[in-house]
C-alpha cells in the first residue's frame, strides 16, 4: 500500500507553512486569472467545415430561454423525449463551452449572442437553487444526471462560470458571474466527501467526479477562491484510484469500461499536475531556505514529495491511457457512441494537447477522422447508449474536435486561429 496519498491526506488539516499563508476559505469574490507558463503549446488549426456544421446545429438548437435541452435521443434508446425541449443547466453548459471553444466569448465572436443568453440562463437557475444542497437546477431526470451523476449540472456550471469570469460586456454582469461562481463552489465543497468524490449516483458517476475535480483544479489556476482542502482530496483519491505497479485504474463508478475509468483518472491527475507548477515553486523557496522555521520547512519537502509522485503518476497515467487509444477494443468503450466516449475522449485529448505529446498529431487525425465519419447529415452527433441526447453528444464531439483549442488543464485564455 503506498503512503503518499495517506501524507497527502494528513497535510489537509496541517498548520500554515507561513504566518501570511492564506487561509483555506474561499474568497468572497474571484479574482482575474493568474497567468501562468504553459507546457509546449499545440498549434490551433483551422475549424473544419464539419466543426462549423455542428456548430451551426448548436446555434439553432438553443431554446427561447437561452439554455439548450438534451435534444432528440437514439431510437434505440428512447424515454428522454418529455425533456427534449426543457433548458437543462448541463447540456447548456456544454453547449457554451463548444460555441467558446470555437474563439468566441460573452463580448465578442461570431456566437457571443448565444453565449450570453446561455451564461444568463445559467445564471438564473444557480441564483434560484438553494445554499446548502449540492443542486444547481430543478430540473431532475436528464439523461446525463442519469448517467453521469444528478449534480453534473453544478460541475459542469462551475466549469463554464470560470471559463467566463471577466469575459462577461458589462462590469454588472461580471459580479453576477462571480457572485454564482462563489455560490457554486461552496455547494461543492461542503458536499464534498472525505475520500474527494461525490455521492451523485448514476451509471458511470467516476466521469462526473472527474468534471469535479476539472472545474475546482481550472479555478485553483484562475486564483477564483478554491479551498486547497478541497483540491487535496481531491488529489489523493486521483493517486488513491491509480495502481502504479500495475499501471491500472480503478473501475469502481465507471460502470466496468476502462475507457472511462482510464481517461477521467488521467484528466484528473493532469489538472492536479498543472495546478501545482505554480505552487511547486513556492514550495521549494521554502523548504531550501535556511531562514525558514524547521517545521514549515519539512511540511514544504513533505509536500514536494507528493508533488513530485503525483507529477509521475500523472505522466504514467496520461501514457498509460494513450497506449491503450490505439486498442479498438478499449476506444469502442460500452460498444458504440455514446456521450460517455465522447466525453472520455475529450479527457484524454486535452492531457495530451497541453502536454504537447508526440503522439497528438496521430490521435487527433484518428478522433477527426472518427467522428467526422458518424457525423449526422444535420451537423449533429447521436449516441446510441446511455447519453444520447444530440445537444450533449453534439457538444461533446466538437471540443474534441477543436481538442487544440483547450483551456484546460493549464487554465490560459483560449487560443484562437
Amino acid at each position: 500500500m503506498r503512503t503518499l496519498p495517506c501524507l497527502l491526506a494528513a497535510t489537509l488539516f496541517a498548520a500554515p507553512l507561513t504566518a501570511d499563508q492564506p487561509t483555506n476559505e474561499p474568497a468572497t469574490q474571484p479574482s482575474a486569472p493568474a497567468t501562468r507558463p504553459t507546457t509546449k503549446p499545440i498549434d490551433p488549426k483551422a475549424l473544419s467545415d464539419k466543426v462549423k456544421l455542428g456548430l451551426g446545429w448548436i446555434v439553432k438548437a438553443q431554446l427561447a430561454d437561452g439554455g439548450w435541452g438534451q435534444g432528440d435521443e437514439s431510437r434505440d434508446m428512447g424515454g428522454g423525449q418529455p425533456l427534449a425541449g426543457t433548458s437543462n443547466v448541463a447540456d447548456s453548459c456544454v453547449a457554451i463551452q463548444a460555441l467558446m471553444r470555437s474563439g468566441s466569448t460573452p463580448k465578442e465572436g461570431d456566437y457571443r449572442e448565444q453565449i450570453l443568453k446561455g451564461v444568463e440562463f445559467v445564471c438564473t437557475k444557480i441564483d434560484a437553487a438553494d445554499n446548502d444542497s449540492l443542486y444547481v437546477t430543478d430540473v431532475r431526470g436528464t439523461r446525463v444526471q442519469s448517467k453521469i451523476g444528478a449534480f453534473v449540472d453544478t460541475f459542469l456550471a462551475a466549469q463554464v462560470l470560470s471559463d467566463v469570469s471577466g469575459q462577461m460586456p458589462t462590469e454588472p454582469a461580471n459580479a453576477r458571474v462571480n457572485a454564482m461562481l462563489v455560490k457554486t463552489v461552496r455547494k461543492i465543497e461542503k458536499n464534498q466527501q472525505k475520500d474527494g468524490g461525490f455521492a451523485q449516483g448514476g451509471w458511470a458517476p467516476a466521469l462526473g467526479d472527474g468534471l469535479a475535480a476539472k472545474a475546482m483544479n481550472q479555478m485553483a489556476v484562475r486564483e477564483q477562491g478554491v479551498s486547497e482542502d478541497s483540491l487535496k482530496r481531491m488529489d489523493a483519491k486521483a493517486m488513491r484510484d491509480y495502481d502504479e505497479k500495475g499501471n491500472k485504474v480503478d473501475a469502481a463508478g465507471s460502470a466496468s469500461v476502462e475507457l472511462y475509468a482510464r481517461s477521467s483518472n488521467s484528466s484528473n491527475f493532469a489538472n492536479a499536475e498543472f495546478r501545482y507548477e505554480k505552487k511547486q515553486e513556492e514550495l521549494e523557496k521554502i523548504a531550501n531556505n535556511p531562514a525558514t522555521q524547521p517545521a514549515a520547512r519539512a511540511a514544504a519537502q513533505q509536500e514536494l514529495a507528493i508533488v513530485g509522485e503525483l507529477r509521475k503518476e500523472a505522466q504514467q497515467a496520461q501514457q498509460g491511457a494513450v497506449a491503450r487509444m490505439n486498442d479498438k477494443n478499449f476506444t469502442d468503450g460500452f460498444g458504440s457512441n455514446g456521450g460517455e466516449e465522447f466525453l472520455s475522449y475529450l479527457n484524454v485529448g486535452e492531457g495530451m494537447a497541453v502536454r504537447g505529446d508526440p503522439a497528438f498529431a496521430e490521435w487527433d487525425k484518428k478522433m477527426t477522422d472518427n467522428l467526422s465519419r458518424v457525423q449526422n447529415d444535420d451537423g449533429s452527433w447521436s449516441g446510441h447508449h446511455c447519453i444520447t441526447g444530440k445537444t450533449f453528444c453534439t457538444s461533446s464531439a466538437l471540443m474534441v474536435l477543436m481538442v487544440d483549442r483547450t483551456t484546460s488543464p493549464t487554465g490560459d485564455p483560449l487560443k484562437k486561429r
